[in-house]
């Protein structure tokens, strides 16, 4: 076997085995927001083409918001909007076929991922004009991808199923750029039909593809030496492939306005020199992070900023990593360019490197957030690329005394798979992942609120009262904190109203989720969890409590027949305040006059006040509406008796008794 093909084989199955373990893996993350939560996807079959109609995100706004995504309003929800629709057909496939399978899910991931990886290999080879090594590992092609494939920065991609958006948007493009430059050597103009439709793949996979027509023409220029027309010439097709899609994109994604939400845009509250300071220090974290990847997160939201405290929002032009960070981009640009004009072959990546970042740098537009590891995945590739360009007459030398770079670049790669599997285990599911990160990103809301979810699922499964108070205290300190970070935030404020109602505070829990009703009106659940709350009040006797949670429950929904009825009954039965239980249950009955239970409830008001007549007329009523209920029958009874008709009284109480003891009696 030829050494290339050995680097290849063993490129393509380290790759696989450092990713091997998340075959065991639950869904994580964003995973709900292509897959599991997503209903496009979960229609399965029928969704495949569907994606190809709707913004990435549609199906999961559909979902949250309980309609059909047919009736969901049009327009992008997310700033820019989301079109993704070749990565969404394959989640959609995989529910087709197999549902709820995300072990499934993560190994197609892996497997993309090392078929990404060989592609590098050959890609860079073929770039290069690399003669067949003598020994694989004296490649430079083999360094560039094994570095690429173990590198810990890219966990999130390859265990994050979302992640696949960007594998197969690589995958495509690295694809093309081989095939492209196999064509170019060859002298053959019409095999460029190959690359342009791998381009399209990868359009169509997600956007950032699109960064490759210039990353081919580059090619041409660093490493063929070719001239503009020539350039020109092997270069139009993808941009007009690009054009296409582009095209297609714009008649179906209706770009949404600026985002008016912090964790849309986390410089919603910076000024102009705090915004550009900051974006500044995120620089000079992308540069740490490619050289140093330890420690990692998921969360770069609000206010995570790495270099600074957890208290830090944004920076200012003092910061010494802004500094920093300013300075190393200006010297990497200055190096880029200089290189760009004499063709010099070193700084080619730097130029992969700039062009792939520019999209998600926050440099052209607010992307949502500081920063995202996941956003170095291709441009990681440029500064490996020029790191072992500038060394490379040492790597392809023989390995003997003073000359260890090969055996260094293998200690590299050893750190950098050990991190690699390390950071994998926290992608298990997402308690695991908001357990582990919130280490990292202390300062940010959201990072906070994720451990705090996950804590209070713990709390769900937890029968040890001792450790489920610790899991209690721990969880409201980590959703405490999220508002302290972000007061305006609303998923701390849902899970600190469910944590109140764990912890038996039922009026707290009634508070917080009659805020969640004021932030988001017209959703019922929180009303229901409400009532829920005052009902807890009223089990345990709590009397006062349980009105004032059932008076907020009438506050946001004055018609809550439920609301009406338990505090009429609260306060006729347990406050001796008949005239109170009078109003209520009047204004129940104008609201539901058939109401079979607040007529019963009324009627027993007019018994407590020995006004059996009225009373009578009320039991009638309910009999008439609720003819085998025993509770009615019993009270209509009774009335019987109090108003001297001694012989029907019993027989209705007989009747209520013998449907009491059927309704008892096993089926």
């Amino acid at each position: 076997m030829k050494e290339s093909r050995v680097g290849a084989v063993l490129l393509f199955v380290l790759s696989l085995m450092l990713y091997a373990q998340t075959a065991k893996y639950d869904y994580a993350l964003d995973d709900k927001i292509v897959i599991t939560n997503n209903q496009i996807t979960q229609r399965g079959a029928e969704g495949v083409f569907m994606h190809f109609k709707h913004d990435a995100m549609d199906g999961f706004w559909a979902n949250e918001y309980g309609i059909p995504v047919e009736e969901l309003k049009k327009g992008a929800l997310v700033a820019g909007g989301r079109y993704r629709p070749l990565t969404l057909a394959t989640h959609t496939l995989e529910w087709a076929v197999l549902e709820e399978s995300p072990g499934t899910s993560h190994v197609i991931n892996a497997i993309l991922y090392a078929a990404l990886v060989l592609f590098i290999y050959l890609w860079v080879r073929i770039l290069l004009k690399e003669p067949e090594p003598g020994r694989f590992y004296m490649s430079t092609a083999f360094w560039a991808a094994l570095l690429f494939a173990v590198h810990p920065l890219h966990t999130e991609v390859v265990a994050n199923i979302k992640g696949r958006d960007e594998i197969l948007s690589f995958l495509f493009g690295a694809a093309a750029l081989y095939y492209s430059q196999k064509a170019f050597d060859g002298g053959k103009p019409a095999d460029m039909w190959k690359p342009v439709l791998l381009l399209m793949l990868g359009y169509f996979s997600k956007e950032t593809t699109v960064t490759f027509i210039a990353v081919w023409p580059a090619a041409l220029w660093f490493f063929r030496r070719s001239s503009i027309p020539e350039t020109i010439k092997w270069s139009w097709q993808p941009v007009a492939a690009a054009l296409i899609y582009l095209g297609i994109r714009s008649l179906v994604i209706e770009g949404g306005g600026n985002s008016t939400q912090l964790m849309n845009d986390p410089f919603l509250n910076a000024d102009f020199s705090q915004k550009w300071a900051t974006v500044a220090l995120t620089f000079a974290a992308y540069y740490k992070l490619i050289f140093l990847p330890w420690p990692l997160t998921h969360d770069y939201y609000p206010f995570h900023l790495p270099f600074t405290e957890a208290s830090s929002q944004y920076l200012n032009w003092s910061h010494p990593a802004v500094i920093l960070g300013l300075l190393i981009t200006i010297f990497l640009l200055v190096l880029a360019i200089g290189g760009t004009l004499k063709r010099d072959k070193r700084v080619f990546g730097l130029f992969l490197f700039f062009i792939t970042f520019l999209p998600v740098s926050n440099l052209l537009f607010p992307i949502g957030v500081f920063m995202n590891e996941r956003f170095m995945f291709i441009p990681s590739l440029g500064i490996i690329l020029s790191v072992l360009l500038l060394v490379r007459a040492r790597i392809n030398a023989p390995l003997g005394a003073g000359k260890l770079r090969p055996v260094l670049m293998l200690v590299v790669a050893a750190v950098f798979s050990v991190l690699t599997v390390m950071r994998n285990k926290d992608w298990k599911n997402d308690e695991t992942l908001a357990l582990a990160d919130v280490k990292t990103s202390v300062g940010s809301a959201k990072a906070q609120m994720g451990a705090g979810d996950a804590l209070i699922k713990r709390i769900a499964l937890e029968n040890n009262q001792t450790q489920k108070n610790q899991l209690i205290n721990d969880a409201f300190k980590h959703l405490k904190r999220s508002l302290e970070i972000h007061p305006g935030y609303f998923p701390p404020r849902d899970l600190l109203a469910q944590l109140y109602f764990y912890s038996g505070q039922y009026e707290e829990s009634v508070k917080w989720y009659k805020a969640c009703a004021q932030m988001k009106p017209g959703r019922p659940q929180f009303v229901q969890n409400m009532t829920a709350g005052a009902r807890k009040l009223k089990e345990i006797e709590d009397y006062p409590a349980a009105l004032r949670a059932f008076n907020q429950v009438l506050e946001q929904d004055p018609a809550n027949i439920n609301a009406l009825e338990t505090s009429a009954e609260i306060y006729a039965r347990h406050m001796g305040n008949t005239k109170k239980a009078f109003e209520l249950l009047q204004r129940g009955l104008q609201i539901a006059p058939d109401n079979g239970l607040l007529i019963e409830k009324m009627g027993i008001v007019y018994a407590m006040n020995q006004d059996f007549e009225n009373a009578f007329t009320y039991f009638n009523r309910a009999m008439e509406l609720r003819p085998d209920d025993p509770g009615v029958m019993r009270n209509m009874g009774v009335t019987y008796m109090q108003l001297g008709d001694e012989q029907k009284g019993r027989e209705l109480m007989e009747k209520a008794r013998a449907l009491e003891k059927a309704g008892n009696e096993p089926q």
